[in-house]
């Protein structure tokens, strides 16, 4: 628990929030490894930024990954992990779930997929994926720490989708760029993100025009575009090039020239700390 002298030292001089996808953008192929580079940009610019993640991966495993980014540093009360897209999770101790699947039907999916072998063939379910909110499977290459086998994803996705949806009609099947995804119906990270930043200007007075949004795939584009639409930033650090062209008709988003971590520390570099 935090005092209110506590806060205020610790929230002094931050005039902004960085908000970074994890797959694709902080980590990739599923493995918390960090260029040392964009470890040491996060830091400096945590001098006058919140950094924050928004991922549709579990809780804990991105409270790992942030230990890991910002090591022996100390967590600021008002920084946070959007977690499985619609979850809220502040370091004051605030939480908020914004939607998602209920337990019961989490378990009948669960159930229908170890019935189903033949239909999940070449899937497996994310690795140490403690969901509360929605579940996900994943390719055995991506399970290794291994590139994505997108082919088995692409034959996989619609059979499962028809399937899935006769089992859990409330629920949504998406395919995202590692693993094919069962959600709640209409949910994306824009729901958390909202949240998150009126939450930040209302408390600590950062105007939206003060926030970077950094993301890599078609799950980042609704908070991305959000951020943008308010007078805040983006940057695009994919290799999707429709979603590159879509998110390329806004103002103020960047498509930087690096790719994946490295390109979270090129925008990082260009937008925050000026260099």
């Amino acid at each position: 628990n935090y005092t209110d002298q506590e806060i205020g030292r610790a929230v002094f001089m931050k005039t902004g929030a960085i908000i970074a996808d994890a797959d694709g953008t902080l980590i990739e192929n599923g493995e918390l490894y960090f260029p040392r580079e964009l470890v040491e940009v996060i830091k400096k610019a945590r001098k006058s930024h919140l950094f924050s993640i928004a991922s549709g991966r579990d809780l804990r495993f991105l409270q790992k990954l942030r230990g890991q980014i910002i090591e022996d540093e100390t967590l600021n009360p008002y920084e946070a992990v959007i977690y499985e897209d619609v979850g809220l999770s502040i370091v004051n101790g605030e939480s908020y779930v914004l939607g998602g699947i209920d337990q019961q039907t989490l378990e009948r999916i669960s159930l229908f997929f170890n019935q189903n072998p033949q239909l999940f063939a070449g899937l497996t379910p994310l690795p140490d994926g403690n969901f509360t909110l929605k579940t996900a499977w994943v390719t055995y290459e991506f399970a290794d720490k291994r590139s994505t086998n997108r082919r088995v994803l692409e034959e996989r996705f619609p059979k499962i989708k028809e399937a899935l949806l006769s089992v859990a009609p409330e629920a949504e099947v998406k395919m995202r760029a590692d693993a094919i995804a069962v959600m709640g119906n209409g949910l994306d990270k824009a729901i958390a993100f909202r949240k998150y930043v009126g939450l930040l200007k209302e408390r600590l007075g950062i105007p939206h025009r003060n926030i970077l949004v950094v993301g890599d795939a078609p799950n980042d584009k609704a908070m991305m575009i959000n951020a943008v639409q308010n007078g805040g930033l983006a940057a695009y650090v994919g290799k999707d090039y429709n979603l590159e062209r879509i998110l390329s008709e806004f103002g103020n988003v960047i498509v930087t020239k690096q790719k994946g971590q490295r390109g979270t520390e090129e925008a990082i570099r260009k937008l925050i700390l000026k260099e």
